[in-house]
């Protein structure tokens, strides 16, 4: 019944865990350690169950969920960035973090980038609900 979630304290932003993929790295591959980096977390990479795909004037940006089971823990290994923002996991309850991305369109007028992370994320979120 709960979800881990990424929270920076500075920015008071709250994502699913994820980022970019490394040459060579499978979709999985790259999942589970993007989690362990930003978490602390071992995953394994149980099932994939969402692509949302978002075209801009010059590219495409592709975003892939998975449904993951924690197997442990082991260190994490932030960037500069993540560490200068107070990037920390969150396990909070489904409804939690459904009452947080569901005011995407709350930041419409302050942050187009935040508003359009929350609707990504809102999205991935509905859909694993709804199966």
């Amino acid at each position: 019944g709960k979800m881990l979630v990424s929270h920076e304290a500075e920015d008071d932003l709250y994502l699913i865990p994820g980022g970019g993929l490394e040459k060579g790295e499978t979709l999985g591959e790259c999942v589970c350690r993007e989690v362990l980096e930003e978490t602390g977390y071992t995953v394994t990479a149980d099932r994939e169950f969402l692509v949302i795909n978002e075209f801009y004037e010059e590219y495409k940006f592709e975003t892939h969920y998975f449904v993951c089971s924690v197997t442990g823990t082991g260190e994490r290994s932030l960037t500069d960035h993540e560490r200068e923002v107070g990037l920390e996991p969150w396990w909070c309850g489904i409804g939690e973090v459904r009452d947080v991305f569901s005011h995407h369109a709350d930041y419409a007028a302050t942050s187009e980038e935040k508003r359009g992370m929350y609707l990504r994320e809102h999205t991935a979120l509905e859909e694993f609900i709804r199966e």
